[in-house]
Order: C-alpha cells, then sequence, then structure tokens
C-alpha cells in the first residue's frame, strides 16, 4: 500500500513557453497518501518576483512578462515588485514540501508530485528552479525536491476515464469545472470579462484546491476498481 504523501502543486506564469516564461506564482495542497484527504491546513501559496527588464530578461535568456498572461492570471507588476525572489519562494517551497516526507525523509520517502499537465508544463519549472536554488542532483541532472520516480497528472488520470465519453470535449480546468459542476460553488473562482467574453481566472491556489479535490476522488474511485479485480495470473 502507498503510504506516500502527494503534493498538488500549480504554476502561474508570465508568458507561455515553459522553457522560457518566468514563474510568478507558485500554490500547493499537501494530501494525505493513505486517506486520500487533503492535509489540514497543508496549502502553500506565494507571489514570484519576476524580472521587469527586457534587456535583462534578454541576457538571462528569459521571456519578459506578457500582458495577455498578467491580465488572464490577474497580478500587476506592483504586486510582482513586492513579492518573494525565485530563490527565497522556492526556498520556502522546499520546506513546505519536506515536511511531507515520510519516515527518515530520504530520497524515497519524499512526496510524491502531482498537477495538472504538469509533464508537458509544470515539471519544466522544477526542474528549472531546482537546478538554480537547489536541492538539484547533479550526477543524475535531475530534482531533488520530490520523489525520484513517482508523479501523478490529473489530465492523464482524466483521459484514462474519460477519453470515450462524449461530455468532455477538452480537458482544460475550466471545463472540467463545469462537467464537475465546481463552478456553481467554487470559493476560488474570479470570473472576468475581456473582448465580450466571460474568462475565468488562472490562480495557482483555486487551481491546487479543485484539482486536489479531483484527484482524491479519482485515486479512491481506482482503488475501489482495483481492491475489486483479480491481477495475479489474469494473462494467462
Amino acid at each position: 500500500m502507498n503510504y506516500h504523501n502527494y503534493i498538488f502543486y500549480d504554476f502561474e506564469t508570465g508568458g507561455k513557453k515553459c522553457h522560457e516564461s518566468q514563474p510568478i506564482q507558485l500554490a500547493a495542497v499537501a494530501i494525505d497518501g493513505r486517506k486520500l484527504t487533503m492535509h489540514k491546513h497543508g496549502t502553500f501559496d506565494t507571489l514570484i518576483q519576476p524580472v521587469f527588464d527586457e534587456k535583462e530578461c534578454q541576457a538571462l535568456g528569459i521571456e519578459p512578462l506578457q500582458d495577455d498572461a498578467l491580465t488572464i492570471n490577474r497580478k500587476t507588476r506592483e504586486q510582482l515588485k513586492d513579492a518573494p525572489s525565485p530563490k527565497e519562494a522556492w526556498e520556502n517551497f522546499d520546506t513546505f514540501v519536506q515536511r511531507y516526507s515520510i519516515r527518515k525523509g530520504g530520497a524515497w520517502d519524499r512526496p510524491i508530485p502531482v498537477g495538472f499537465n504538469s509533464n508537458n508544463f509544470d515539471e519544466t519549472f522544477v526542474r528549472r528552479l531546482c537546478k538554480e536554488h537547489g536541492p538539484y542532483d547533479e550526477e543524475y541532472q535531475s530534482q531533488k525536491i520530490f520523489h525520484p520516480i513517482h508523479k501523478q497528472d490529473l489530465m492523464a488520470i482524466l483521459f484514462q476515464w474519460t477519453e470515450d465519453l462524449k461530455g468532455f470535449q477538452k480537458l482544460n480546468m475550466d471545463t472540467i469545472r463545469k462537467v464537475f459542476g465546481m463552478t456553481e460553488n467554487s470559493k476560488h473562482l474570479k470570473p472576468f470579462k475581456k473582448d465580450g467574453k466571460e474568462l475565468y481566472t488562472h490562480d495557482a491556489l483555486r487551481d491546487v484546491l479543485d484539482g486536489g479535490e479531483l484527484f482524491c476522488r479519482f485515486m479512491k474511485m481506482t482503488r475501489r476498481h482495483a481492491h475489486k479485480t483479480k491481477f495475479e495470473g489474469s494473462c494467462k
């Protein structure tokens, strides 16, 4: 049985290119791996101060802040100027994550990371920030903040369960919230209008709280089915 904790995390960024854009918000929620419930008081949320000067961004090989991204994230340059530096924010996040290691807190005891489309996006920022600020494994060129092998992506889980269902035309968080009825009672939704369209704010804390709830529900459903399934000798 799995005894590891999970950390459902999410970045909001100042652009769309995961290898070049700057993280401007990081949030996370800790999930009990045995009970599949979110830990009480187990949330993390911080803004991250970006580089504002475009020439400096060019010299560093990173993307300047994009106005469209800031509009969707509902963040302002004034807010971000007072945010912690990337190093400080990442060190605080590392402290939060390691709080949920099990047993002796070695590499194999670290929490398992979970995200939404994290395999294609957020994981890139984890590697970048670990390489810049630690903890990082130089020998294996890999992050050392999460479990070294296991990881979960809610988008991949949802695809497995919904790929043959007509109700899921898109697998993005806004569509998923509507399908599951989360838009009706979520305290974290902040709709706004742009060009005559109603959009929802991309907020990392809202995403991890809603995503964490769905992850727990799907993992519980998977466990119920797994306990009723005979695997031994089933391929004979």
